[in-house]
């Protein structure tokens, strides 16, 4: 059993919620981070929004759980079969986006959000622009997680989670090793 939220869609849906009554107009950016882990027999994975001021307010934030997978045994290719391919398009849309717009409209007295800026985005009486912010998108978690987001996984922890060089590569020749370091 699974189940996924996608995150363009969470965050359209809960717009109305979250920035109800909020003074966006000193928004500075905002950030997403994506983490998960496995534990007890499930994967989760968790979506934290955090909006950022220029004045000395204080940011505020809001988290979401965006995936939930029953499996046994930690495997990657279970997470590939069900939650990330799908999660990993709709985060790809908010990074290639890269901004944070959200729009009041007061015919429908709705809100609007979009992360980038629409092709006829020209100004209209019946919309408020309510915030246009650069977007930030971090992954968090813990090695495994990093290691297994980068496509790999089992990967050996004597290797250079980085710039991906082998031991031998990045190893000095102890006779190459200043004395003072010995």
């Amino acid at each position: 059993h699974y189940w996924y939220k996608l995150p363009v869609e969470l965050l359209k849906h809960y717009a109305k919620f979250i920035f109800i009554g909020e003074n966006l107009s000193d928004v500075s950016s905002v950030d997403l981070t994506v983490g998960g882990d496995h534990g007890k027999e499930r994967f989760r994975m968790i979506l934290k929004l955090i909006v950022r001021f220029h004045s000395n307010k204080q940011p505020f934030s809001r988290l979401f759980q965006i995936a939930n997978v029953d499996y046994a045994k930690d495997d990657l290719g279970v997470l590939k079969d069900t939650v990330l391919k799908p999660i990993g398009q709709s985060l790809k849309v908010i990074s290639d986006g890269k901004l944070f717009i959200l729009d009041y409209l007061e015919e429908s007295m709705e809100f609007a959000l979009n992360f980038s800026t629409p092709v006829a985005d020209e100004a209209s009486s019946t919309k408020k622009r309510l915030c246009n912010a650069p977007i930030r998108l971090f992954i968090v978690g813990d090695l495994k997680f990093y290691a297994q987001m980068q496509g790999r996984e089992n990967m050996a922890g004597s290797w250079c989670m980085w710039c991906k060089m082998s031991p031998l590569e990045w190893k000095m020749d102890p006779a190459e090793v200043p004395p003072a370091h010995r």
